[in-house]
């Protein structure tokens, strides 16, 4: 005779009430009955981790990536940078079903490609909330959110993401899948000698320093500025980069926006960092410090010299 006899049970919808699910062994036939029938209670319980898109504007509420899509396809999170420019995703925990469910859930990342914050703006000094954790009846009715980004850049796709788990209970009672994209631009300072390479401006100085361009004129003799679209990580990433000006009025190239050639992503990663200042300053250039002509870009010529902020959108 068989000591035990397995069984798993699954939830098909969640439970209106705590314990509103019973389930009953009887013994039937033979001579010997060995006692009354046996009882358990159950509750099936529902708990939901969501991950947004993009806001489409300023302002605007994201939308949720669908619940197929959150895990099959995933979100794509950019790699922060060290001026902490990138947009940050949305995390929702929703309400738990049923309500009165008091199980603690506890949110954390797949592993150290992302990570997650309290609030959508980076601010000095703050700490990661990972792992996070808030008891299921306290969740208010729009959610408990929390903000991603990538904290490095992934190996592959697909290979990151955030787990919720209810403790001592469940390890992964919902998930989304992410990667953490990196984008680099680079814009370089003005050449020190003819033939040599310049230096590229630090991830700090080139979001909030900026760099000085010459308004061009109608002979083309002043220097352009080296802007470097380096390699992205993960190198199997497949959406698309678009390399573009901001404010497109005040800036041009010989093509407006150039794509590279790659197949767009399910969900392309998107960053909108404020808007870049235009500053223009003061009179014309001094004869005694200026070059012949002024070929080349001079510290001292103030004519008519364009600050602006190089910025990534993908």
């Amino acid at each position: 005779m068989l000591s035990t006899l397995p069984r798993y049970a699954e939830g098909a919808t969640p439970s209106a009430a705590l314990d509103d699910i019973t389930l009953t062994l009887t013994l039937a036939g033979g001579a010997n009955p060995l006692g009354p029938p046996q009882t358990a209670k159950l509750t099936a319980v529902e708990v939901t981790l969501d991950i947004c898109k993009s806001r489409p504007s300023a302002g605007v509420d994201p939308s949720v990536i669908a619940t197929p899509d959150k895990v099959n396809l995933g979100r794509n999170l950019l790699s922060q940078d060290a001026a902490n420019h990138f947009d940050r995703a949305k995390l929702i925990i929703q309400p738990a079903k049923p309500a009165a469910f008091k199980g603690t859930l506890t949110l954390t990342a797949k592993n150290a490609h992302v990570t997650a914050f309290k609030d959508e703006k980076p601010k000095a000094g703050e700490a990661a909330a990972l792992p996070f954790a808030i008891v299921a009846n306290t969740i208010p009715a729009s959610g408990a959110a929390l903000w991603a980004q990538g904290a490095a850049p992934s190996a592959d796709l697909r290979d990151s993401g955030f787990v919720l788990a209810i403790k001592d209970l469940e390890p992964e009672a919902d998930k989304v899948t992410a990667t953490s994209v990196q984008l680099t631009l680079a814009i370089c300072q003005t050449r020190t000698k003819a033939a040599v390479d310049p230096t590229p401006l630090s991830a700090n100085d080139k979001v909030k320093v900026g760099r000085f361009v010459h308004e061009q004129d109608a002979k083309n003799h002043h220097g352009r500025a080296t802007l470097i679209v380096r390699q992205v990580k993960p190198k199997k990433f497949d959406g698309t980069v678009v390399l573009r000006s901001l404010p497109a009025a005040h800036t041009e190239s010989p093509t407006s926006a150039r794509p590279l050639a790659r197949p767009r992503s399910p969900h392309p990663v998107r960053s909108t960092s404020r808007s870049p200042r235009t500053r223009t300053s003061g009179s014309s250039c001094r004869a005694s410090r200026r070059a012949p002509g002024c070929a080349t870009p001079d510290p001292f010529c103030t004519s008519r010299r364009i600050r602006r902020r190089t910025r990534i959108r993908s």
